[in-house]
């Protein structure tokens, strides 16, 4: 993924957020918005993050941020403070 994407519509789509998650298994994605503000990034399942892969399916989304304001942009925030 090049940004962190919000899923509209999605056909067995599995990504694999090992980097973000530590999951073995690649995570299925829906459209079903998550209700909890609280939710860990692995049960986000409408949500793909900025330098995971598509391991199988395809869908389409709509870009929610770039750059550093990425989840993994966070995170290389927080390390080189």
């Amino acid at each position: 993924m090049p940004a962190d994407v919000r899923m509209l519509h999605v056909v067995q789509l599995e990504i694999d957020e090992a980097m973000l998650t530590g999951e073995s298994l690649p995570a299925r994605k829906d459209i079903f918005a998550v209700d909890n503000p609280q939710a860990s990034l692995g049960d986000m399942r409408c949500l793909a993050f900025r330098n995971t892969r598509v391991v199988v399916g395809r869908g389409k989304a709509v870009v929610v941020a770039t750059g550093m304001n990425t989840e993994v942009g966070k995170i290389a925030k927080t390390i080189s403070l």
